[in-house]
């Protein structure tokens, strides 16, 4: 057993929760008779993070950031059992001990969301998610829910790939990450005003239909995990690539598309494109594949993008705390197509 809490006895129809190993070497969180056990074997001689969380119906198991299974809990299995104790790495009469280690116990005053726990696992996970010059290591941690997954593409610091695992909006904002990995330090980061952003990215979707697109976002508010940043008083700029291979610029509030380069003639959605994105004052330039894009921002064409703070007189105001990320969205044909994914994505401040 990893983790108990509750009443003090082995008595099943009372009040007490556990984290535990199965003999079947898979995590297990519930209580009593009732726990969701894990598909995951977790005995393998290497750290894992196993969470465990009830929501006051059922009970659901997380193991390195991912929800692998879930199962109610009756109420009548819920009644008050008296004393409450604590025990690690055995249960609390007694019993043979967890013979491995367990570290950073946490127990919140609340449900975690699956983003929330996602977010947590990135922040302790030792991977390197991206490493931004002058102000340490990040993380990505989800937006829009959890339709996100984040994994090491074995290319070194920096190089996690980011997918849209569902089919609709998803993303990632960046997270500094600090040596507590405390829940205050899971929002989004100030990144900055100026900044540039450089990644590999594959959008999928089709040039007529269904479009998905996706594409770095900046000047945000320091999102929750799995909060969005469309709608409400998410203020900044969304630089989308979409399937036909234009590049449009979309302000999130009040949200609008302010700008569109051409279309190429040839472009693959199923291919990895890079796309790099230049941010100084009140302007912004951008590349496809290397080549600087021209946009068409008001009728007139010109290589860069005015970025004007339209936010600051909205009503309500947006809020701009300098977050940044990755995006995608499927806009026009949400529910029917996503899979987008990036990869070696790099951040740089802008020189001062």
């Amino acid at each position: 057993m990893f983790f108990r809490y509750g009443a003090p006895g082995p008595a099943l129809g009372s009040d007490a929760f556990f984290l535990m190993l199965h003999e079947s070497g898979q995590a297990a969180f519930g209580h009593g008779i009732w726990y969701a056990l894990g598909k995951t074997r977790v005995e393998n001689g290497r750290w894992r993070h196993i969470a465990g969380v009830f929501d006051g119906r059922s009970a659901a198991l997380f193991v390195d950031g991912v929800q692998e299974a879930a199962r109610p809990i009756p109420a009548e299995e819920l009644g008050p059992g008296g004393d409450t104790l604590w025990s690690i790495g055995r249960s609390n009469w007694g019993g043979t001990p967890f013979r491995g280690q367990v570290n950073d116990i946490r127990v919140f005053s609340r449900a975690l969301r699956p983003a929330d726990v996602q977010a947590l696992y990135r922040c302790a996970s030792p991977a390197g998610d991206l490493d931004v010059p002058g102000r340490g290591a990040h993380y990505f941690a989800p937006v829009f829910g959890m339709d996100v997954r984040v994994s090491p593409t074995g290319q070194g610091e920096g190089s996690a790939r980011i997918q849209n695992t569902g089919k609709d909006y998803a993303g990632a904002a960046f997270v500094r990450r600090q040596p507590d990995c405390a829940w205050r330090d899971t929002l989004a980061s100030d990144m900055g005003q100026d900044l540039d952003m450089e990644m590999e990215i594959r959008v999928g979707g089709l040039a007529e239909g269904p479009i998905a697109s996706g594409g770095p976002y900046f000047r945000s508010r320091r999102s929750v995990p799995g909060d969005g940043i469309v709608g409400g008083t998410s203020a900044g700029y969304w630089v989308q690539l979409l399937s036909a291979g234009q590049v449009r610029v979309k302000r999130l509030h009040p949200a609008a598309a302010i700008a569109f380069s051409a279309r190429p003639d040839r472009f693959d959605p199923d291919a990895f494109h890079s796309l790099k994105v230049s941010v100084r004052g009140a302007a912004m330039e951008a590349a496809l594949d290397g080549g600087a894009l021209v946009f068409d921002q008001g009728g007139v064409q010109r290589p860069t993008v005015d970025l004007p703070p339209a936010w600051e007189t909205a009503s309500p105001p947006g809020k701009n705390q300098g977050a940044a990320g990755v995006a995608f969205a499927s806009e026009g044909y949400r529910n029917q197509v996503g899979g987008q994914e990036t990869r070696n994505v790099r951040v740089r401040p802008a020189a001062r």
